[in-house]
């Protein structure tokens, strides 16, 4: 026996364990939990015969696991920031405007939006609206509350970045929720690694559908992690659960290298 077979398979173990109380939890919640749909600040524990039950935290839950003096609604067809008291209120403005039908313009718009905020520590998010109005929406680090534009994001195209560090690589549950809500036709992110975009559809899902997709997706990758922790690289997890939700949705997802 070498020592990095041992290595390997200690890590093999640290990561069954790590994956076993979320992927429990997920279950529990996918087959008994309606009380707790969309809720993320719940807390699970084990009773004497070994069945799951689950409480809300007295503290709810807080964006970018565990950052102080804010939170997000994590609610179905919520995303959108909720004042602490000490939270920075998000912001947008009006840049121009450029022919919708011109792609070339569409890309160069997009292009020196990732350039100009890179290496932001906050979220900002370029929309440009169907009748060719650009606007810039500022956020904060963990999320960008892009419903302040209102209707104006209807068969919009967007994109917005992840602040380095804090990505998990894809579309968080709160992206794709809202994109499929607001009647964005195209929703791009993007972070130090990868920029990923998803088309919707003309017949849009609605949040039910959306919902439960995301749902079965996430237990599908916990499932298969659970029985093989190597079967999904790590940190991948979130671009595979959003990819199994799109295919089904029917949501063209695509992600690739920057």
């Amino acid at each position: 026996m070498t020592k990095d077979w041992f290595m390997d398979y200690a890590e093999h173990a640290l990561r069954v364990i790590e994956l076993e109380q979320e992927w429990l939890e997920i279950r529990y919640l996918h087959l008994y939990g309606e009380e707790f749909r969309g809720r993320h600040d719940v807390q699970w524990t084990k009773d004497e015969h070994g069945r799951f039950t689950g409480s809300v935290s007295s503290g709810g839950g807080s964006a970018g696991g565990g950052k102080s003096k804010k939170t997000i609604d994590k609610k179905r067809g919520s995303g959108i920031i909720k004042e602490n008291g000490n939270s920075p209120q998000h912001t947008y403005e009006k840049i121009g405007e450029i022919d919708f039908s011109d792609k070339k313009s569409i890309a160069k718009s997009l292009q020196e939006f990732e350039h100009k905020y890179n290496d932001s520590d906050i979220e900002h998010c370029r929309v440009i609206c169907s009748s060719g109005e650009v606007y810039d929406v500022h956020g904060d680090l963990d999320t960008v509350d892009t419903s302040l534009l209102g209707d104006k994001l209807k068969g919009s195209i967007n994109e917005h970045n992840h602040v380095k560090g804090e990505s998990q690589y894809s579309f968080s549950w709160e992206d794709l929720c809202s994109s499929a809500d607001d009647g964005s036709k195209i929703s791009i992110a993007f972070d130090e690694k990868y920029r990923y975009a998803m088309e919707f559809p003309d017949i849009r899902p609605n949040q039910d559908k959306v919902y439960n997709a995301y749902q079965k997706a996430k237990l599908s990758v916990f499932e298969d992690m659970f029985s093989n922790p190597l079967l999904i690289p790590e940190g991948d997890e979130q671009n595979v659960i959003i990819g199994r939700t799109c295919r089904e949705l029917k949501i063209k997802y695509t992600r690739t290298p920057r």
